[in-house]
Formats: structure tokens, sequence, C-alpha cells
């Protein structure tokens, strides 16, 4: 057998692609001859197809020129490709796969065809994956799925280069490459909300109707109802939108404005030939806002039906139309009630986390996040914390949290985790000097009006600037929304009312340093202390410390907290490399070690815990349920905060880069976005966007997760911001606990109306607990405390007042069950019909007497020492009512409450 014949029957073929002279290959036939491992002829084969294909492109073929495969798919549809690899040798070797990673826009997995595991993270290494002791023959398969995100651009296809190689020669590589195009598209997206609407209604919903994209509102004469509009561009390439809409009819007034706030009145543009929006990149939105009047002579009489279209300039067929509803409703000379029931009954309301789609005209637990639409962002520089309207990134209130001055020296409290309860109030927590403070949400009623003069002195944007400035900032003591202080110094531990504490502070950042903050499913808050080692359990309604968890046994310095969907407590440890375990149940603890520095925590929905790793440059997925770590990754080397989208995927703040990253639930990176100086914080809010703040300027910064850039920003004024907890509530409001609300402001369309019962239908489910609550108005600005109300009971503590706001809240405490309203009926008392006559009667014997007429069934007596404070039922009563007075007392005042006749 001659050398040629030699080499081909030990290679049986010649691979295309490496030319080698023939006195060489009888070097090497010879010396396969004599070895036992010929490593030089070794070869890897790489084979394509696309996914559905019958057979592999790429036999013996060894540049991608002639192994490429191609697919279009439409944005979050996914291409998937298949690969084989064929090994030819003489022993066992190790082969080697490395392939392109995620880009913007673009995610990019890859996975072993044998077992399913994912193998992304080692195929995008350096070292690439690796298949060890495969002999020769063997063959490997693998899958590449290529999905492009809403943010990927269709004249750019993503270019995924695949190289394998063995080990014992790697100048032998294969290579195939595989392109994915976006499918191109020309698309308007316009969208609608009212001004009390969490988000925008017709999000991916394109028609010209109207359809699943109207809102409704009922006004007084002469009041505007104020829409706002979201335009995006759903397309793939750059394009301006014209946007015009039908006229409104006699006695009303339309005005559009090119900004949410303020802006420039397009009106006439949009009325006539249409307003041009600017070039709008893919993904890119705009907000303009909507003001529609109606004078007295349409009350009940006209409403006014807009439909407003956006038209792309690009190609004019492809057009987007929302549609508002407007009615001017006239008083009464009566009181009216309501009955709630419909679809369009509860689309009256505002729904958060709710829905009447499941099952037509009923509403339940709809799954999506909910939370308020405030951010709370502390300012650790100047010892205040901001509050934020996410919808609009304005500044609405800042407070403070200690006082500025001790021994007439400066003092910083250094505020940091600032984390929302249940019902939106903030806690903080100051590292400085040892102390905690509760700080309500003046939107829900959550304030105390300590001087009782009826009037709640509280931080407001009083010029409408959206910036606090000047006097807008009360000082320590004086602002009634800043609710108690709690200290945590050791043996001055307390609660105070705030401006009243004269103990002393600590005045260092470490011990106690206050760091870690969560709030469980009762609205309770647990704080936990770096220094002294404690976690204080906190009542969240008086502040009063309930019980104390001393860890100090365990090498852990609480950094930071959550609480899980189980109860239990998770604290970060900085440089401990581990995690503490609370049961709250037992108070019983115990350490996991993470491995390397663990710094902010974050909650999913599907039982897992992510640990952003700060100097280690890790992130880590924990399993809650069996403590177990599921993986650790490389990240950015300084991530702080971290948080989870609605959609699974994991954000973080990276100090260092300036950038907040993006990852799938599985660890693998998909994006890295610019933010701005030294971001520390990241929360989601109820929209599902997410926010940074930042410590190295001045600026909190929005960013859409569709497009994967910041749509919105703001600088607070002054401020620099450390802080990385649950700053908008979403965790503990769709992960600690699971809420959904429904509220709806009634119209009695009777000023001063007396209000009387609520009732409601429901069903609820073991696990559940459906709860109703209201609260008078007499103009939709003022508002009483809430009253807790009770199902076809009288209300007893709600003033009157023209409109009625009722809240229903939907909690599941146990399992994934809902509880369900089937309807809701207001009822209003009609105190017009006969005003009852009152004769007082003085007794001997320290008695008077009151009687009245007519008698009622239900007539509730009231008494307060005050009349600046609450009143206080004695009960039903009957005519006529005796009443024994107590010269030695100071005076009392009495009020009588009747609970009549029903109004329509």
């Amino acid at each position: 057998m001659g050398c040629l014949e030699k080499r081909m029957a030990f290679l049986v073929r010649e691979p295309v692609g490496h030319r080698t002279s023939a006195a060489f290959l009888c070097g090497i036939a010879a010396a396969v001859l004599i070895l036992p491992r010929a490593t030089a002829n070794s070869f890897v084969d790489l084979l394509i197809r696309n996914a559905g294909e019958p057979a592999f492109t790429g036999a013996f073929v060894f540049t991608p020129e002639f192994q490429t495969k191609s697919q279009v798919v439409d944005a979050n549809q996914t291409a998937v490709y298949e690969f084989r690899i064929d090994y030819y040798g003489v022993a066992q070797d190790t082969v080697h796969l490395r392939g392109t990673r995620s880009g913007t826009g673009w995610v990019v997995r890859y996975f072993d065809s044998v077992n399913g595991e994912e193998i992304t993270d080692m195929v995008t290494s350096a070292d690439g994956h690796a298949w060890e002791r495969i002999t020769s023959g063997t063959s490997m398969a693998f899958r590449l799925e290529v999905t492009p995100t809403i943010a990927a651009p269709s004249d750019q296809p993503k270019t995924v280069n695949i190289t394998v190689w063995p080990d014992s020669a790697p100048q032998r590589t294969d290579s195939a490459r595989a392109l994915t195009t976006r499918l191109p598209r020309i698309q308007p997206d316009l969208m609608v909300r009212r001004d009390y609407d969490l988000r925008f209604t017709g999000d991916n919903v394109y028609n010209t109707s109207g359809t699943r994209q109207t809102k409704s509102q009922e006004i007084d004469p002469n009041m505007p109802a104020v829409y706002f509009l979201s335009l995006a561009n759903d397309g793939t390439f750059n394009d301006r939108f014209v946007l015009t809409s039908t006229i409104p009819e006699e006695g009303w007034t339309v005005r559009f404005f090119d900004a949410p706030v303020g802006g420039r009145d397009v009106s006439e543009e949009v009325l006539g030939n249409g307003w041009t929006s600017p070039a709008m990149l893919l993904n890119e939105t705009l907000e303009l806002r909507l003001e529609i009047t109606g004078s007295a002579a349409v009350q009940g009489v006209s409403l006014c039906h807009l439909l407003i279209k956006a038209t792309s300039t690009t190609n004019p067929e492809k057009q987007d139309t929302v549609k508002t509803i407007t009615a001017v409703i006239p008083d009464s000379t009566v009181p009216h009630g309501g009955v709630y029931t419909s679809n369009d009954d509860f689309e009256k309301g505002t729904l958060a986390g709710v829905t009447y789609e499941t099952v037509p005209d009923q509403l339940e637990r709809s799954g999506d996040p909910l939370t308020f639409p405030y951010i709370w962002v502390p300012n650790s520089n100047e010892s205040t914390v901001s509050k934020l309207d996410t919808r609009t990134g304005r500044e609405l209130a800042r407070y403070r949290t200690g006082p500025e001055k001790l021994n007439d020296l400066p003092l910083n409290h250094n505020p940091s985790r600032t984390t929302i309860d249940q019902q939106g109030n903030c806690w903080v927590a100051n590292r400085q000097t040892g102390s905690a403070v509760k700080i309500g949400l003046l939107e829900n009623g959550q304030y105390r009006d300590r001087n009782g003069d009826g009037i709640i002195q509280t931080s407001r944007d009083t010029n409408n600037d959206g910036d606090i400035t000047g006097d807008e900032l009360l000082p320590w003591g004086m602002d009634e929304c800043v609710l108690f202080e709690i200290v945590l110094i050791p043996n001055k531990e307390g609660t105070f009312t705030p401006g009243t504490y004269e103990g002393g502070y600590a005045d260092d950042n470490w011990n106690p340093g206050p760091r870690g903050v969560a709030v469980d499913a009762n609205g309770n808050v647990w704080l936990g202390t770096y220094g002294t080692q404690k976690f204080y359990h906190v009542d969240g309604i008086t502040g009063r410390i309930l019980k104390t968890v001393d860890f100090s046994s365990v090498p852990h310095h609480s950094y930071g907290a959550v609480i899980d969907a189980n109860g239990i407590l998770w604290s970060s440890s900085l440089d401990d490399n581990n995690v503490l375990r609370l049961d709250p149940s037992d108070g019983s603890f115990k350490v996991v070690d993470v491995g390397h520095t663990v710094y902010g925590l974050g909650l999913d929905r599907s039982n897992h815990l992510f640990i952003a790793g700060w100097r280690s440059g890790k992130l880590t997925r924990l399993n809650i349920i069996t403590g177990e770590k599921d993986w650790t990754i490389n990240a950015s080397p300084t991530s702080r905060g971290v948080a989870v989208t609605e959609d699974g995927d994991v954000w973080t703040a990276d100090s260092g880069p300036g950038t907040v990253s993006r990852f799938s639930n599985d660890g693998v990176f998909k994006e890295s976005i610019p933010v701005g100086n030294t971001p520390t914080g990241v929360s989601i809010d109820a929209a599902g966007k997410v926010w940074v703040v930042n410590y190295g300027d001045e600026y909190v910064k929005r960013i859409d997760p569709v497009a994967n850039r910041v749509d919105l920003e703001h600088r607070i004024i002054g401020g620099r911001h450390y802080g990385y907890s649950d700053m908008t509530g979403i965790i503990s409001r769709t992960t600690t606990t699971k809420i959904g609300l429904w509220t709806i402001t009634h119209d009695s369309r009777y000023p001063g109306a007396t209000w009387g019962t609520i009732a409601w239908t429901d069903f609820t489910p073991p696990g559940t607990l459906l709860e109703v609550r209201a609260r008078s108005s007499p103009d939709r600005t003022s508002w009483s405390l809430w009253e807790i109300a009770t199902n076809a009971v009288p209300l007893y503590a709600t003033p009157p007042g023209k409109f009625l706001q009722i809240e229903v809240a939907f909690k599941t405490l146990v399992g994934e069950d809902s509880p369900v309203l089937y309807d809701l009926t207001v009822t209003p008392i009609d105190d017009t019909a006969s005003p009852p006559r009152l004769v007082l009667k003085k007794l001997p014997a320290n008695q008077v007497e009151l009687a009245w007429e007519p008698e009622t069934d239900r007539s509730v007596m009231e008494q307060t020492d005050n009349l600046a404070s609450p009143w206080t039922s004695i009960g039903l009563v009957t005519s006529p009512y005796r009443i024994n007075v107590d010269h030695s007392t100071p005076a009392r005042f009495f009020r009588l409450r009747q609970h009549a006749t029903p109004a329509p």
C-alpha cells in the first residue's frame, strides 16, 4: 500500500479546507502507524440546519460562508437552529464550542440537545463549552435560540458565529453562522389613561375604532376631565406620526397639549389637519395631555365622544385609535346611589391588579404587578426622602428623617433603604444616627392631625413646578405625614413622635447602623442593624417594638432585607459572604453561604432570591424553598441593587460603569444601559418600568424595559441617592403579599350627601379576604379619614360629602385563589325628605332629654370632648334619649346621626 493509500485507510475522508503537501501527509501517516496518538489528524466537523429541516448542511465544509442558515421572525418570537458536531480522531479528546453572546435587542441562548441543559454561560465564555472524553466517530448536538426583542432593529440582522475545535488540535477549527432578522413593520401604538389610572390602556392593541382602548369620565360643569395619551413607535424603523381627533359636539371644549405637564397647546393642529410628532426612534414613546370641559348647557344632555388617531407618515395605512367618552353630570335635589356590577361599571373605577376579563361582569385578582404610582428616594447627603410620581417624574413632597442639628452642630442622618408597605407608607433607616422613620402616604390618607386644626401640615409642591424647594420642605417635627421615629440605639430603644426624642443619637455609620428594612404580610416591619446584629419587629400601625431577635451567634451583619411569599426574612451581609434566613414564626435563623460579597437582594414570584455581589462581580440565584444556590455567574464588578420585572428578568445597578444590567431569570446577559454617575438601586413601578437612583449625581431615571433605554429622568435638587430597597412597594404588594385593588369614586350629585350603606356580593375561597373601606369628600380633593365598611351596615364615621370613594381590596393570604366581587351597591340617606326636629329638655337629677322626630329605624348617638377630635359612637338610640350630666368633668359634645330612608 502506498503512502497516500495508508493515509486514506486511517482517515477514511479528507476534510475540505485543510490542504497539506503529500510529503507531509506521508510523514503523518507513518507517524500514525508508529504512535498510539496522532493529534495532528484529529478534527471536528460542524453541521447546521434550521429547526424542522430534514438534513444538516456543512458536511466536511470548514468555512462559515458555505454553512450559514438564516431566519426571519417577529419581535419576541424565537428562531431555532440545530447543530451537530462529528469528531474524528484516534483517542479520547475534549471538544470545545464557542459562540456569540446576546446583544442590544437580541437574546441568544444555547442548549445541549441530549440532556436539555442550558449551556449559554459556558458557550459565550473565553474557553467555551467542553465535551470531555470524546472518542472517534462520536457526535454531539446542541440547539441555538435567537430571539429579537421589541428593541431589535429590522435592518441589522443578528449574526451568531459558532466555532468548534478539538483539544488535541486547537488550530483545526470548524465554523458555522446563523443569521436572524427581525420581521420589519411600521406601526404606531396610541394608548390612553385618565389622570387617576395607574397604567395606560391599549398597549399593543391596534385598531381604528378604539375597541379595548377606551376611557370614560363623569365631571361637573366647567371642570376639565383630564386624559393622558401615550404615543409609541412599535415599528422597526424611525418614523413620524400625525395625531388627529374628531370634532367635539357643541358645548364642549377640547384642548390638546404636547406634554403631560405644561407643554404647548396643539389643539388647533390636532382638531385640524393634524399635529405631527418629532421623528421617533423605534420603541420611543412620548406623552400628551387632553383636557375636555363641558358647559352647564350639556349636563345630562350630551356626551363628548372623541376618536383620536395616530397615523404613520411612512405608511399612512398604518394607524391606531383611542376613544374617550366624557359626560357632565348635573347636581340633583336628592342624593343618588349606584350599583356597580358590569364590566362597564367596574371600568369606571381604577383597576390595580384586578380584572373583569377572566370572567365577565365580576372582579378578581389578575396577578399583574400592583403598587402605588410613587417612588420614595433617599437623599442620603441631606437627611431627607423625596416622593416622586412614577408617571410624570415630578417631585411631589420631601420629608426630613431627623433633626437638622444636634447641640447646634449640623447632623446628617444618612438615610437609606426606603421600603414601602402595603398602604404606600415609607419606612426609612438612618444609618448614621441609629433610627428609623415612618412617613405616611398623604394620597392614601396616611397622616396624623397632631395639632387638631383639621388642616394637614405637610410637604407639598405648592408652586407646582415639579421640585420641592424652600419652605415646601417642613422642619423636623412639623410634618404631619412623618408619623413616628423609632430609636434602635442599645438601651435607648423606643418609639417617639417626631421632634420629641431628646436622648441623643449614635453618630456612627456602623453601630448600630440600621440597614435591613422589610415589610411582612401583616404590614409590620423588620428593622435589621449592622453593628449590634439585631432585628427589631415593629408594629406597622403604632410603631411599637414587638420583639427583638439577636442573631449575633452567627457571622452575619444585616445590610439589607426582603420578606418572601412564605413569610421568611432574608438579610444580606456585605463581607460575611452569606445571607441570613430568619423565620418570624418562631424566631429561628441560620446563615446560607453564598461564596461572595452579598449586597442587594431581589425576589421574583417563582421562589428565587437574587443576590448582587458588589466588589466580587457576581450575581447569584438562590432557591428560597431549598435554601440552595441554583447558580452564580460573572456580572458587573460593582453591582449593588437588584430588582426583578414581571417577565422574570433581573436588573442590577452597576455603580462603577454607571449602567444598569439586564439578565434573564436563568442568568443570561441581555443588556447594559447607561444611566449616569454611580447608580446604587433599582426598583419596579406600577407600570412595570425600572427606576434607578444615582449616588454620584442628583438624578433618578426611568428605564422602559421594552426599549431598554431611559425614557424619563428627574433631577432631585441637592440630593444624592444611596438606596436599593423596595422603593416603590412592588415586593410588599405582589410578592410578600398578593393584593389587588378596585377604587371607585361615586358622585351622589348632591352636595353634603349623608352616606348610608355599602353592600356587596362576593365569594371568598379559603385563604382569601375581601375588604372594603370608604371616605368622603366635598370636592374630590380634600378627603375624610378612611372608614372600614361592614357589608350592608350603615357607615357611622364618614362625614357628609358629595363624593364617596370606595376601595375594595382583594387579598390572597394562602395559595393562589382570588376573592371575587360580583356587585357593589352604594346607598346614601335621603335627608331632604323630612328634616328631623330636635327638642332638648332639662330634667332633674342632672339629666337632659333629647327627643326627635320623625323616628327612624337606626339612630346613632356620638360624643366627643373636642370638636377637633374624632367622634365616638355611643350606639343605637331611640327617641327620647336621656344623657347624664357630670358637672365635674369637661364639657362634652353630642351628635345624632340618622340612617333614614335610602336614596335612589
